[in-house]
This record gives C-alpha cells, sequence and structure tokens, in this order.
C-alpha cells in the first residue's frame, strides 16, 4: 500500500549511511528488504555491518513479504519533544513480529487505536515523505484475512521515520 504526502515535512529525517543505504533505496521502490547473513542464514535487524548472531560480514539484501502479526503496543495521547507529531495524536506505536522472523517498531496506521487487539494480522504501508526519503510509513491493520481487500489511504508518518534511525542502536534477539 502507498499514500504521498503533501507539503513540507515536519518531522525528523532518518540518516542515511552506507549501511543503511540499500533498506531506504528499497523503500523507494515501495519494497522491504533486510539483510540475511549468507553464512549463517539469519536476518539481520537492525541493519548492521555484521552478523549479531555469527560476526560474518557477508549479506544478502532479501525482499520480505511486509505482513506481520501486533505483538504489543502503546497509544500515544500527548506530544512530547518535537511538536511535529501533536497533530497525529492519537498514534500508536508497536511492536510488529514480520511473518520472516525480526520484531519492527512501528505505527499502526488507518485504525481505531483503542480498538487493537493481540495477534491482528498487519501489513505494510508505504510513504513518499520527501523527494529523497521514502519510508515505511507503518502497518496497516486489517481486519479481514485478505491484505487485497483493505484500501489504500493516508495516515500517519509519526514515529516510523524516527525508528528508522533509532534502531540502528537497537537490537532485538529473537
Amino acid at each position: 500500500m502507498v499514500a504521498s504526502r503533501t507539503g513540507s515535512y515536519k518531522k525528523p529525517l532518518p540518516v542515511i549511511h552506507p549501511d543503511n543505504e540499500p533498506y531506504w533505496q528499497a523503500l523507494k521502490n515501495h519494497e522491504l528488504r533486510l539483510q540475511r547473513c549468507t553464512d549463517c542464514n539469519t536476518l539481520r535487524y537492525p541493519v548492521s555491518p555484521v552478523c549479531w548472531k555469527c560476526l560474518s560480514e557477508s549479506a544478502n539484501w532479501e525482499q520480505l513479504s511486509g505482513k506481520g502479526t501486533l505483538r504489543s503496543w502503546i497509544v500515544v495521547e500527548a506530544a512530547t519533544g518535537n511538536p511535529a507529531w501533536s497533530e497525529d495524536i492519537p498514534y500508536v506505536v508497536a511492536l510488529v513480529d514480520l511473518a520472516e522472523g525480526p520484531r519492527l517498531t512501528t505505527n499502526i496506521v488507518e485504525a481505531d487505536p483503542y480498538s487493537l487487539e493481540y495477534g491482528q494480522p498487519v501489513e505494510i504501508v508505504f510513504a513518499d515523505v520527501t523527494d529523497e526519503v521514502w519510508a515505511a510509513r507503518g502497518y496497516n491493520f486489517f481486519l479481514s484475512v485478505s491484505a487485497t481487500s483493505h484500501p489504500d489511504g493516508t495516515a500517519f508518518e509519526a514515529v516510523a521515520l524516527l525508528n528508522g534511525e533509532l534502531q540502528q542502536s537497537r537490537r532485538f534477539f529473537q
């Protein structure tokens, strides 16, 4: 699913560097790609120059389905820090387990924040944020089993862009 944002973008943009550039380039193409270690076959997340499991420097960028399962969330009801998020109140910050294994911190968009349920299926939503930055806008909450039956639409960019950089310093272990 793809949605565009018009006007000037007020929220922080990610720092793109050689280690994470393929990730952001894939988002530009509306694909979710993560590194897969070519030595131990582990998906690397967050993006890293070495595998967290075997310390190998070898990896390929693998396209993922963009589908996942809602595991935990909070509803943000008051903006703190950067005032750019105040227009999005309330918004959801969530942990989503991707179908392929890694756990992402993201937003749940296009949903009533107070009607979410543990284990609900979600699907990625992409956003063309600026001419240089494309982002995983968040994950779409849908009630039907078929992802194709959920309509496209606009939603929050909120935390997803910020998380792209913050997750560079965080590790999630399975």
